[in-house]
């Protein structure tokens, strides 16, 4: 789940005790710890600001708007998300837009166009409704 304000909240506290406990024992490791857990809270920042920017741009059906859902997606794997249902959204989009084109291409050549089943014609005409 990516309950930002909870970890950002549980952050702050065990950062607290953290620089408690590096003052009473003086460790280097404590430091360490507090270190990671920025990286933490910092990574789980760009998880949201993915998953947030992800919803809006879904709504797109242009070229513009698939191409930056292509970039959501090369950014999900970086930041370890794809499975999240959003992302996974996505990629749903950008596959269904490739079919779309792929079926535009194919129509528009009056010598690929035999090569389609009736069940193909009426899927691709389902798919470039919606775009």
């Amino acid at each position: 789940d990516l309950n930002l304000t909870e970890a950002k909240k549980l952050n702050v506290s065990l950062k607290s005790y953290c620089v408690i406990l590096n003052r009473l024992v003086g460790y280097a490791i404590i430091q360490h710890v507090i270190d990671e857990l920025d990286k933490e809270v910092i990574l789980l920042q760009k998880r949201v600001h993915l998953v947030k920017d992800a919803s809006e741009k879904i709504v797109s059906n242009t070229e513009k708007g698939i191409l930056s859902l292509k970039d959501i997606i090369l950014l999900s794997i970086e930041l370890e998300l794809t499975n999240h249902p959003v992302i996974e959204e996505c990629r749903v989009k950008v596959k269904k837009y490739s079919k779309g084109v792929e079926f535009a291409t194919i129509i528009a050549s009056p010598e690929q166009i035999s090569s389609l089943s009736f069940n193909d014609i009426n899927d691709g005409i389902e798919i470039l409704k919606e775009f």
